[in-house]
């Protein structure tokens, strides 16, 4: 670990040296995504991140600020921690698809006519308590859906064993449900109005994957007949393979 802190130790100088050297460009903010290191490596019953530095080494060497809120998780010592040490208090996300949603978002205090000066907006960073997030753990709501292309319908014979996917029926949504049944009355009727379509093409795709199957079967049942009565034949010496020169020769 001692050629990496030395690295870590170099990175940090560079970007604080390379902004006031020059006077100019983007200033640099060097800040840590802490979340790993407070956590236990499961089946491990270790740290994450084994010999890491400390928050106490990295605050020496220089470090700007440490990621509080990650996603769904909040890393309460480290936000305890850059409170006592005057340091930003910011949130981040590991948002790598449509399918993570965001859950917290960092707010900066800054003067209108500098909402778009970025390097303005790095130096109230940096100073205590002008930052701070907002934080909701169940994330937004979903609000947008696929709709149905038909020209998979193709398709949906082979992605399920039962004949679900010859109707579409809906009454309403609700998250927690596996199908689109809307959300229950408490007196056996459901409070959304009843959608209900027959999937026509779905039907005559399975009747043609059906027929198709059943040919597939045919012709490979001919074949192997056909391949296994040929080698019984050979077998029994009933099938005479043409003869060779010399033998030609000796029948002479």
């Amino acid at each position: 670990m001692k050629n990496s802190n030395e690295q870590l130790i170099a990175l940090m100088n560079l970007a604080d040296l390379r902004f006031l050297i020059t006077g100019h460009g983007l200033m640099s903010l060097v800040m840590f995504s802490t979340i790993k290191l407070t956590d236990i490596e499961g089946g491990y019953d270790q740290w994450r991140i084994p010999g890491h530095p400390t928050r106490e080494e990295l605050v020496a060497w220089g470090i700007d600020g440490f990621e509080s809120v990650n996603g769904d998780t909040i890393d309460l010592a480290t936000l305890y921690f850059s409170q006592k040490h005057d340091l930003p208090i910011y949130a981040a996300g590991d948002i790598h698809g449509p399918t993570h949603e965001p859950h917290a978002w960092t707010t900066l205090l800054v003067d209108e006519g500098d909402r778009f000066n970025q390097n303005a907006i790095l130096k109230q960073f940096k100073k205590p308590g002008r930052t701070s997030f907002l934080f909701n753990g169940e994330g937004p709501i979903e609000r947008s859906w696929v709709p149905r292309n038909p020209a998979w319908d193709k398709w949906a014979p082979l992605t399920a064993i039962n004949f679900g996917y010859l109707y579409d029926e809906q009454r309403g949504t609700i998250r927690l449900a596996m199908a689109d049944l809307g959300m229950y009355s408490f007196t056996g009727e459901f409070c959304h109005e009843r959608h209900f379509a027959v999937r026509y093409w779905r039907g005559i795709w399975f009747i043609i994957w059906v027929v198709l199957a059943f040919l597939i079967y045919e012709v490979s049942r001919a074949v192997s007949v056909w391949a296994w009565a040929w080698f019984m034949r050979k077998r029994e010496g009933r099938i005479r393979l043409p003869l060779s020169e010399d033998e030609e020769v000796g029948l002479r």
